[in-house]
């Protein structure tokens, strides 16, 4: 019976290798587009960290009295036309240098994925130290408070870029692997 638990345990020691070499063996090779595709969601990401950062720093009320999420129309942090202009510009090169079509519609569903991951937890932060959410929230308990921080944070951020910039950067990507795309084939 020993000499078959030990045999298991061999087994399942030696998977976990495997899976592991499989994995860095499976990023080796996709390197480049893991490169890429990280690339882009941090400089994707920056663009809503830019106007949530404006947002808050341009207004002393939202500082002073900490406040996590408002409905107040000329305090709602949003995106301005440089923005706009910069997140075509991103996923526009993004195109241009990824230009296989089936590689760009992955390369934008996962950097718009981490984008809004990277941009909540960057917001996320921000409400926590900055507007001193830690202070507050654990009356009601660590893991409740954090939610809730959590929750305004994607809040935040998901209606700066839901529904108009996942699909304008989505055309921007199909535009930019157009482009690419008649580029390459010329020469």
């Amino acid at each position: 019976m020993a000499s078959r638990l030990t045999e298991i345990n061999d087994w399942t020691d030696n998977n976990r290798v495997n899976v592991v070499r499989n994995l860095l063996i499976w990023i080796r090779a996709r390197k480049i587009d893991f490169l890429r595709t990280m690339l882009l969601s941090i400089f994707a990401s920056l663009v809503p960290i830019r106007a949530f950062w404006f947002a808050y720093s341009g207004n002393p009320v939202l500082m002073k009295y900490g406040k996590l999420y408002t409905v107040v129309s000329e305090w709602v942090p949003r995106l301005q036309l440089v923005d706009y202009v910069a997140i075509f510009l991103i996923y526009f090169v993004a195109g241009f240098l990824v230009v296989d079509l089936e590689k760009v519609v992955v390369h934008w569903v996962i950097s718009s994925v981490l984008s809004l991951i990277f941009s909540t937890a960057w917001v996320f932060l921000f409400m926590w130290y900055v507007l001193e959410a830690s202070e507050v929230f654990p009356v009601l308990g660590f893991w409740i408070g954090t939610s809730y921080v959590v929750h305004y944070a994607f809040l935040n951020v998901f209606r700066m870029i839901f529904p108009f910039v996942v699909v304008f950067s989505f055309v921007a990507c199909l535009i930019g692997a157009f482009i690419g795309e008649k580029i390459s084939s010329r020469s």
